[in-house]
């Protein structure tokens, strides 16, 4: 492969403004899978991690790469409430700064971290560098927030890493996809009344002491007022679902509830705000425990849960697994949350 070069695309920022340009990487840093498929790209030099700010360019790029549901108000948001802790990985080829990973820290509440958008190129997989996002991400808590606990959801694919770095289990969950042309809206009360909902919201989520700070909460409302609901019965609010735009489908969560009728209804009402806007399939994040059959033998996909309380239109797509590293004995945000129907997502917590 002497002398040769292959056509890549890559990020390059100029004059503060971004564009997409195709540059001739050498083959030494490039070495063809297909030719010699025990060789990766060469990384000789020690790649850097710093902090993008608020760019969340390489957050999207990243993102559609792994096919992932974030959009850019997703990313603006996520990176809004700690932009130092937008990291991204890169190797410096001459003047050029090849983005070779991303991974990001957010405050979710009061000690509690949340790390998500771990992502590495395709074509630098398998070299050590997410250990190093991670690591990096875990060090940015430590050194401005000792002794918190820091959670992540993880792919099955990056699990034995987490577990290597200290992370602990504490619940396991599903990605799935609604129908909601079949799923009914339910017959419980609900109103929408943006000051009204947020005030409600903070006292509910204090209340009911769900690890989510009135900064998040409010930018996610905010993030899409149209697709946030609460359910009340008199004056007191026993419910609440927020639900958001994605790049592949939109998403529902979290979703708090009083009990399963409650969030039935919540449910139904936020899958005909989508469905109204011509959307008939949605995601939600939700604990394999509201599944009534946790290995379902006659699922055409062996090991995928079938029969969720909220719905039987609720098809398991893919699994996470949702971790912790260094919980307090005395820590406020305990995962066995009876009134969590659906997660933030994994980017949110």
């Amino acid at each position: 492969m002497s002398g040769m070069c292959k056509r890549e695309v890559l990020w390059k920022r100029e004059n503060d403004t971004s564009e997409f340009v195709e540059i001739d990487i050498p083959s030494e840093l490039l070495i063809s899978p297909a030719s010699q498929p025990n060789q990766r790209l060469s990384l000789r030099d020690e790649f850097s991690i710093a902090s993008a700010g608020s760019n969340i360019d390489f957050l999207n790029l990243f993102s559609q790469y792994a096919g992932w549901n974030q959009t850019e108000p997703d990313l603006e948001l996520l990176v809004s409430l700690d932009p130092r802790a937008n990291f991204l990985a890169s190797f410096r080829y001459k003047r050029f700064d090849l983005p070779l990973g991303t991974g990001t820290v957010m405050p979710v509440a009061d000690q509690l971290y949340w790390i998500g958008m771990i992502l590495v190129h395709p074509k630098v997989r398998r070299q050590g560098i997410a250990r190093k996002i991670m690591q990096h991400c875990i060090n940015h808590v430590r050194q401005n927030a000792p002794g918190a606990t820091i959670g992540l959801d993880a792919t099955p694919e990056g699990y034995p890493l987490y577990q290597k770095l200290g992370f602990n289990v504490t619940t396991h969950l599903w990605r799935c996809r609604i129908d909601t042309d079949n799923v009914n809206t339910g017959n419980v009360s609900t109103r929408f009344n943006r000051n009204l909902q947020e005030n409600a919201i903070f006292d509910y989520a204090k209340d009911k002491k769900i690890p989510a700070s009135q900064d998040l909460l409010t930018r996610l409302i905010k993030h899409c007022p149209q697709g946030c609901f609460i359910a009340s019965r008199g004056q007191d609010c026993v419910g609440f679902v927020m639900s958001r735009p994605g790049r592949v489908a939109p998403f529902i969560g979290p979703l708090f509830a009083d009990d399963l009728d409650i969030a039935r209804s919540l449910f139904g009402i936020a899958c005909r705000v989508w469905l109204e806007r011509g959307y008939d399939n949605i995601f939600i994040d939700v604990v394999e425990d509201h599944f009534l059959q946790k290995n379902n033998p006659e699922n055409s996909e062996p090991g995928m849960p079938s029969g969720h309380l909220l719905s039987d239109h609720i098809h398991p797509v893919r699994p996470f697994i949702r971790m912790q590293l260094d919980i307090p004995a005395n820590a406020a945000h305990k995962e066995f949350l009876p009134y969590r129907y659906a997660t933030f997502g994994p980017e949110f917590g």
